[in-house]
């Protein structure tokens, strides 16, 4: 059986925020709507209207206001004390340690 080995470790703890913006964007709205096209047609004595329909997709751009995100990350590094056991490492979070005292 050795002696217990203590040390201190680092580790980094990252997170990231969406920060929100309020700004102006071009916006598409499309919607489909049916064209027609008519020809007069004749036949002898009498003229009758022949008309095609086919759909199309018509589409307006507009400023208009919206909401963008953009990511901030930041890490923090915090310090794990440790003890060696028997070659089993057992760390302890130096921050919980920390907050319980105050408590």
């Amino acid at each position: 059986e050795g002696p217990e080995v203590c040390s201190t470790e680092y580790q980094s703890e990252c997170e990231t925020v969406q920060h929100e913006h309020d700004v102006e964007d071009d916006v598409v709205e499309c919607r489909n709507e049916i064209e027609s096209k008519c020809e007069d047609v004749t036949s002898g004595y009498t003229s009758s209207q022949k008309c095609s329909d086919w759909p199309v997709q018509k589409c307006d751009v507009q400023r208009k206001p919206v909401k963008k995100y953009s990511p901030e990350t930041s890490c923090k590094k915090f310090q794990l004390s440790c003890v060696d056991h028997h070659h089993v490492l057992q760390c302890l979070d130096l921050r919980s340690a920390m907050k319980q005292r105050k408590l």
